[in-house]
């Protein structure tokens, strides 16, 4: 299983570490810590939230429990924040007894998270897209992901629908071939994401 989340920077504010009522409400000491001390907080806000994010659509897949209380997700860095040559970092984020790993890209338009559980080893495919309307991005978000799972499989791309269960949740299926494939789709402003284990 996997979630995902996506910021655009344009539409997120870039001064709300200065929001102390947001700070109290949703980060933790150390997270609190960390934005005082990283040279761009109005950025790393938003990573720390993304992180958050992913990991709880993750936990609620796992455990149908809607209850997000952004304080219970504890991200944190393996060693001291580091970027590699694509503009990545790795964290996790802590929620209870598991831990949620995530893999997360900024660029200067957006952030984009993914989160997996911890405990299982398998490959990932996650892709960001843009567009100028919400719907667009919807759209192309989803045509994204079909072409993906298209790629890795045998599957058509005219027989996947995508749909999402009684609880809200995403997923990919193919009728035809009794296909159930769960995935996570995010959008914000002019970009959408999607996330899914291959």
């Amino acid at each position: 299983m996997v979630g995902n989340d996506i910021v655009d920077l344009d539409l997120a504010d870039k001064e709300a570490y200065r929001q102390e009522r947001l700070l109290e409400k949703v980060f933790t000491a150390s997270e609190k810590l960390f934005l005082s001390q990283t040279e761009d907080p109005g950025t790393f806000l938003w990573v720390l939230w993304s992180m958050k994010e992913s990991a709880y659509k993750l936990h609620f897949r796992k455990y149908l429990t809607r209850a997000l209380n952004p304080i219970r997700f504890r991200c944190s860095f393996d060693r001291d924040y580091e970027l590699d040559a694509q503009g990545r970092f790795r964290g996790r984020v802590e929620v209870g007894d598991q831990v949620y790993q995530t893999n997360s890209i900024f660029s200067k338009d957006f952030v984009h998270t993914t989160a997996i559980d911890g405990r299982e080893d398998f490959m990932i495919h996650s892709e960001e897209v843009s567009a100028d309307s919400a719907n667009k991005v919807r759209e192309k978000t989803i045509d994204a992901l079909v072409r993906s799972i298209c790629a890795t499989s045998t599957l058509r791309s005219d027989k996947i629908e995508f749909k999402k269960d009684t609880n809200g949740l995403p997923f990919l299926t193919d009728a035809c071939k009794g296909i159930f494939k769960p995935c996570s789709i995010s959008h914000h402003g002019r970009f959408g994401a999607y996330a899914v284990a291959i």
